[in-house]
């Protein structure tokens, strides 16, 4: 590079940079220090974990400045800065301390703040909310609410590169193609950030906003170098108060480099192309790099005695990890050869191997770090596809390593607002290959576009649309082998109870807004039924669904299950049609898991059920995380395998001929029912079919029952049998062999019969 295009404006005093380490959470040496000096307590799990250079998050600067909803946190080595990768701005530059994220879901098990990560450090450079680049130096917002991504004709954020410890950003500004890499130099007093570009050709001149100052704090001062031509390149002011760079149009891709800092002295005594060093076309750190992290000893799993029809294999964790990383299972997939794609809650995807019949050597190999709170993972034509709150991310391993290179933003449609609570849950896809997620309503009102709803986003990423709305804690959904779309919902305000909702396009579901934030909202006055309710003893916080397919897991083949997160179980779940009205009871595997089991999946390879989940908060799980295999052992199923409502009558079906001396006898059955009300009071107190003004259930009345002619089905004669919200039907039996068959069915009657 010519010595004369180094430097447009300033010097600085000797500087030097430094080196990226991992990343441990809140705390550097310096921090920890200062902490342990002021009496207090140690960091949480979340906070004592090694990230790697880049952590994605809702990100506050200071109590008067804007969050960045949709922050990424470059680490640099003694500094950090952040990006609103919504409006492609350079949010904060600060240097000492990384974020303190100990009141989130991330540092916590459970968050108590605006669900956003703050910054723990001393803000050296910042600018407001708005547009990070312009045709023209006011930066005006072109976005109507002020809020999510720039419209793709301004501006696009495409995803990040990983380079060893470098980050390089991609995307779009007014049709220009735009490499970003910060990095960062210090002279021991002053914190400098340096942003690195490649910029492709550009028919229009673009205005980088550098700086916003705030009123009496010193001066932000700014110098340009450029590979080339200097001509038109400049740093200039808007009034006193925004400091941003001219960039002028240009045919040819260009290499320059910008460094931030603030200060009073403007003639440092030493050249800063030092720091700078040589400018090159970022192009070349975008196709992958060096590993990051090594692979972890293999671990052996624990198979279960084949003592019972289902049991539960056990797959081990790399809970000691080099990485202290927080193994809080959030979702996975498969590939098509048996392996998994696992995230966890903390922001990492790992690839687990060795999910074979004895379990003895499953291998963890960390894949991908930093995400956001992902609670959702797709796998695509052996493509891994994360869904985050902020986006869903396509991740790919550049140079064939077993890491990710390219973290690319394959949609980021969605308007975030920050709330520890308002989470993005799950990722499916449908035949055509259409993905969908769900996201939650609790502690946000009415207002809030983007939230309590479930989204369907075109197989491209291009596009995204409502397909129902009125979900408050849709923890988990399922796509169901014809395309039909379950979501489950737990118990709170306008959710009188857990339940699983099969979805119609432009339903609504019941949540209107949380009473808290919004107490005069108003919704409609009826909401879309949902397919069952499940009694708050079964399942107190549902999770996701699956259908049971492939032909080896015992009589259950196409029927649904759910997961419950609360109460950490698997439900089996028996459904029909009455006169056209879906409706359906659910019933409780006699099974045990680690911890609050949310997203399940069968494996392609052996046809077995496998459940991931996690410890968090509203939870009877014991471990943080587990990943278990549901697996069938061919013995006798005890369990009911079917329900059909007819008139003044309710069949239970077995997969097992029962004994008739016990299938015929009525006093072996027992049932009550109940309602639930809706309203915007959180839960709903038991209330009496015959008396709604009363709280409580009623007992119904069994006169009669009569076994099929094989032995497995008992139809239960229930007379004046109507439609109700909740019933609970218990029997205790006995199979022709002479095996205990006992369980509760929670079922709900939305239709019976005319005829």
């Amino acid at each position: 590079m010519k010595a004369s295009s180094r430097l447009l404006a300033v010097a600085l005093s000797f500087l030097f940079l430094e080196s990226v380490g991992p990343v441990r959470g809140v705390e550097d040496s310096a921090a920890a220090k200062a902490r342990a000096a002021k009496g207090e307590a140690p960091p949480t799990k979340g906070s004592e974990m090694l990230y790697g250079p880049v952590f994605e998050d809702s990100v506050q600067i200071s109590p008067k400045v804007p969050v960045a909803a949709k922050g990424l946190v470059v680490r640099l080595g003694g500094a950090s800065v952040c990006y609103d990768t919504d409006g492609l701005r350079m949010a904060a530059f600060w240097t000492v301390g990384f974020l303190d994220f100990r009141h989130t879901n991330v540092g916590t098990y459970k968050g108590d703040g605006t669900g956003a990560t703050t910054v723990a450090g001393d803000v050296r450079v910042r600018t407001e909310d708005g547009p990070g680049f312009g045709v023209d130096p006011t930066f005006t917002d072109p976005r109507a609410t002020k809020a999510g991504p720039l419209p793709r004709e301004h501006g696009h954020f495409a995803g990040y590169y990983l380079h060893e410890d470098r980050v390089i950003l991609s995307y779009t500004v007014e049709g220009c193609a735009m490499l970003e890499m910060p990095a960062f130099a210090s002279d021991g007093e002053r914190g400098i950030l340096i942003r690195h570009f490649t910029a492709g050709p550009s028919a229009k001149a673009l205005e980088v906003r550098l700086a916003d100052r705030e009123q009496g704090k010193t001066t932000t001062i700014g110098a340009v170098s450029v590979d080339g031509s200097k001509e038109g390149f400049a740093i200039s002011e808007v009034g006193d108060r925004t400091l941003y760079l001219h960039v002028p149009a240009h045919e040819q891709a260009v290499n320059f480099a910008v460094a931030i800092w603030t200060g009073d002295a403007v003639q440092p005594p030493v050249d800063l192309g030092k720091a700078i060093g040589p400018l090159q076309n970022l192009a070349v750190l975008c196709k992958g790099g060096p590993g990051r992290w090594a692979a972890i000893p293999a671990l052996a799993g624990t198979v279960a005695k084949d003592d019972a029809a289902y049991v539960v294999d056990s797959i081990p964790l790399p809970v000691v990890n080099p990485w202290n990383s927080w193994m809080r299972l959030s979702a996975f997939d498969f590939f098509a050869d048996g392996r998994a794609a696992v995230a966890t809650l903390n922001g990492d995807v790992w690839i687990v191997s060795g999910l074979d019949a004895k379990l003895e050597h499953v291998t963890w190999k960390r894949f991908a770090v930093g995400l956001y709170e992902p609670l959702g993972l797709k796998i695509v034509r052996g493509e891994i596809y994360v869904h985050g709150r902020d986006r869903i991310t396509r991740l790919h391993d550049l140079d064939g390593d077993g890491e990710a290179d390219f973290y690319e933003s394959f949609n980021s449609d969605r308007t975030l607002f920050p709330s520890y609570h308002a989470f993005a849950f799950d990722l499916q896809t449908d035949s055509k290959g259409n993905f969908y997620y769900v996201v939650g309503g609790n502690q946000l009102g009415v207002k809030r576009d983007w939230h309590a709803s479930l989204f369907r986003v075109s197989p491209d990423g291009a596009k995204t649309e409502v397909v129902a709305t009125g979900f408050r804690a849709p923890n988990g959904m399922g796509i169901g082998p014809n395309d039909e779309i379950a979501v489950g919902d737990n118990q709170g305000h306008w959710i009188p109870s857990s339940k699983v909702n099969i979805v119609k396009p432009g339903g609504f579901y019941g949540h209107v807004a949380d009473p808290r934030i919004d107490a005069k909202a108003v919704g409609p006055k009826t909401f879309d039924a949902p397919l069952l309710w499940i009694p708050m003893t079964m399942d107190s916080s549902t999770g996701g669904q699956v259908w049971v397919t492939g032909g080896k897991w015992g009589p259950f083949d196409g029927k649904m299950l759910t997961t419950s997160y609360g109460k950490s179980a698997l439900l089996g779940v028996l459904e029909e049609k009455v006169e056209g009205v879906a409706q359906g009871g659910a019933f409780v595997f006699p099974l045990k898991f680690d911890s609050g089991i949310m997203r399940a999946r069968f494996s392609p390879v052996d046809g077995q059920l496998y459940v991931a989940g996690l410890r968090g908060w509203q939870t009877n799980g014991t471990a943080d995380g587990c990943l278990e295999r549901v697996r069938y052992t061919g013995k006798p199923v005890l369990l009911p395998t079917g329900l059909h409502v007819g008139r003044d009558a309710l069949t239970i079906g077995f997969d097992v001929a029962l004994d008739p001396a016990y299938g015929n006898d009525a006093a072996n059955f027992s049932i009550e029912q109940y309602n639930y009300k809706w309203w915007s009071t959180y839960g709903s107190p038991d209330l009496s079919v015959a008396d709604p003004a009363k709280k409580g259930r009623d007992a119904v009345e069994v006169t009669g029952a009569k076994l099929s002619g094989d032995g497995k089905s008992v139809t239960l004669t229930v007379p004046g049998l109507a439609p109700v919200m909740q019933m609970e039907v218990k029997w205790r039996l006995r199979s022709a062999t002479g095996a205990e068959v006992k369980g509760v069915l929670g079922n709900t009657i939305a239709k019976v019969p005319t005829e």
